[in-house]
């Protein structure tokens, strides 16, 4: 089984523990890293998570302003009118 190198080295150890020295894919050793792996979580972790899902939404809610401010002309075609080259 390929051994997963790319992420942190907690998930590389989750992964070894569950995964590649486990059983593979079960259903079950998904919910025991799933569990082990939220157990790590921080109340520190969680805010600085929190405070960048805040900025992200933040950023995007700052880019649509700008967006909705902008003055888009419309641009009307008329169907089944003469163009001007078309009147010779």
């Amino acid at each position: 089984m390929k051994n997963n190198t790319s992420g942190s080295p907690k998930e590389t150890r989750l992964y070894t523990k569950y995964i590649a020295g486990g059983e593979g894919y079960s259903f079950k050793n998904c919910l025991d890293m799933r569990k082990e792996a939220l157990s790590t979580i921080t109340p520190s972790v969680w805010m600085n998570s929190i405070r960048h899902t805040d900025k992200l939404i933040d950023k995007w809610w700052n880019c649509e302003h700008v967006l909705d401010r902008l003055e888009i002309n419309s641009l009307v075609i008329q169907l089944g009118s003469e163009s001007e080259g078309d009147s010779d």
